[in-house]
């Protein structure tokens, strides 16, 4: 039995940011970072997907301003098969803001921001196991410091002659990182990171609301059947709308064997599915009703 974990960031605040009039465009790479204590293995769980590198949360926020975090980017979850207790796990989230670099130069950031972060936290898992605040805050300034210096050179690898050149001379600025801030969960709870509001960034505040879920899996096998079991039904129903349609195009002299063809596939593959599909969803919801019971 099994347990999802799940972080939900639901909203970025600004209290304060140094854009001015101009706003701030301000946007979030969120991880879950679980650290296996008996082994020290890290692991580190984000989003893959090129097109969430940079989701835009609002367009010339202001302080005082609110914007609600898209599921699509603000939702991390891992499924967790062994012992819990035998892990630390983290919310660690770049906050960053928008500047000159192309959705090309950003992805290489992003693609390289999960690999560089168990990196860094593999380099300083002694300090972050202190409890001396002072080495375990060098031990965060040497994670964040490593991150950048990989990500910089990830985004860099993909930049112009020009651009390398025009960054040089201060007249390209790249996507900032704004602040970033992590928050170690361990139950079902809500949360706040701060970024910003620290000596060397009082010009910036952002606050993000989270929620932290545990949830055990039940009754797993019987939903992984009915999972598979809907696949198989799409495709099958997909495969009967395409004869349908070589049906209703066909001259008169094929229709009859086509509609043998769509009464024969009915009866021998999408009907047998499709009772596998409900004998399958009766026993998923047999196995859960009987759980709340047990509960």
């Amino acid at each position: 039995m099994g347990i999802d974990v799940s972080i939900t960031l639901q909203d970025l605040k600004c209290i304060q940011q140094d854009r001015g009039s101009e706003g701030s465009y301000p946007f979030i790479w969120p991880t879950m970072v679980a650290i296996n204590t008996s082994t020290a293995n890290v692991i580190v769980v984000g989003s893959e997907a090129p097109s969430l590198a940079r989701v835009i949360l609002a367009n010339g926020m202001k302080s005082g301003d609110t914007a609600a975090i898209p599921s699509t980017v603000g939702v991390v979850t891992r499924r967790f098969d062994e012992d819990l207790s035998n892990f630390r796990i983290l919310a660690i989230v770049g906050l960053l803001e928008k500047r000159d670099l192309s959705d090309d130069e950003i992805l290489g950031g992003f693609t390289a921001f999960p690999g560089a972060l168990q990196d860094g936290i593999e380099a300083n898992l002694g300090g972050l196991a202190s409890t001396d605040p002072m080495v375990f805050q060098n031990a965060i300034n040497a994670i964040t410091s490593s991150v950048h210096d990989q990500v910089m050179n990830a985004v860099k690898a993909r930049m112009s002659d020009t651009e390398k050149l025009e960054y040089c001379a201060g007249t390209f600025i790249a996507d900032t990182v704004i602040d970033t801030a992590h928050a170690e969960i361990s139950t079902d709870s809500t949360f706040q990171l701060t970024f910003g509001n620290t000596p060397g960034n009082e010009s910036n505040n952002y606050i993000i609301d989270a929620a932290a879920q545990f949830k055990t899996v039940t009754c797993e096998a019987e939903l992984d059947a009915v999972n598979q079991d809907t696949v198989v039904v799409n495709q099958l129903d997909a495969e009967l709308a395409q004869m349908k349609k070589e049906l209703a195009q066909a001259p008169a002299s094929e229709k009859k064997e086509i509609e043998q063809d769509i009464l024969e596939f009915t009866k021998t593959e999408l009907n047998p599915a499709k009772a596998k599909l409900s004998k399958d969803t009766a026993a998923l919801n047999a196995c859960r009703a009987g759980s709340v019971a047990a509960a």
